[in-house]
């Protein structure tokens, strides 16, 4: 019984390292491979925060309320222009970025997400008041496998979302101090012609990388030897 129990418990660190990896491998795809055949799609950007609001409501509501915790969402919606690219890719940008503003707010607080026309671009803001950052960790944020989160942080969510959002032909900005919170501004072209025909280059480009693997999980350890 004890050995089935054992072999049971090993399958089941195997099987939490193998979603893990997964999850980062495919990040790290983003980076290696650029795909332009679904950037053509129309895209509501209201419709994508309503979305990933939904989608994160878990983490600020359910689970903080089993923590004791509380945090005040606000969404104010303007009437927005549509855009053309990803609607996949762009909600994996903004579940990210929210995710990082609960982070930032670990005894709980004010998150507040705003849709605005800025000329031809359309404009979210993610604001929070959280522990805020330095300036010096504001210049790195952005760089692939820099994380402030220690071993509870990849470090590619945000380096993706930027992949993610230079290639719709965006921009990523950042304000924040320490103690006064931090907000995300992301900005993205309006659709000229929204269904127009597309010309876009629809082949697939790839570029050489490298990764480096290293493993310093001690269950994970004792399960591969």
């Amino acid at each position: 019984m004890h050995l089935v129990s054992r072999l049971a418990q090993r399958i089941e660190i195997i099987e939490h390292a193998a979603l893990d990896g997964a999850q980062t491998v495919r990040r790290i795809q983003a980076f290696g491979m650029q795909q332009t055949d679904s950037m053509d799609g129309i895209v509501d950007l209201n419709q994508l925060i309503g979305d990933s609001t939904t989608l994160t409501k878990a983490r600020w509501c359910d689970e903080a309320e089993a923590r004791g915790l509380r945090y005040d969402v606000e969404v104010d919606l303007q009437e927005m222009p549509v855009i053309r690219g990803s609607a996949s890719e762009l909600k994996e940008v903004f579940v990210n970025v929210i995710l990082n503003a609960l982070d930032a707010m670990p005894q709980g607080g004010r998150l507040r997400i705003a849709t605005e026309t800025k000329g031809a671009f359309a404009t979210v803001s993610v604001t929070d008041n959280g522990i805020g950052m330095a300036h010096e960790v504001q210049g790195h944020i952005f760089e692939p496998f820099f994380t402030t989160k220690g071993m509870s942080g990849t470090g590619l969510g945000l380096a993706v979302s930027y992949s993610i959002i230079e290639r719709h032909g965006g921009r990523i900005d950042t304000r924040s101090s320490p103690g006064k919170g931090t907000t995300f501004v992301i900005s993205l072209p309006v659709a000229q012609n929204a269904y127009g025909n597309s010309t876009h280059d629809r082949r697939t480009r790839q570029r050489s990388s490298n990764m480096l693997v290293v493993e310093d999980d001690s269950c994970v350890q004792e399960a591969l030897i």
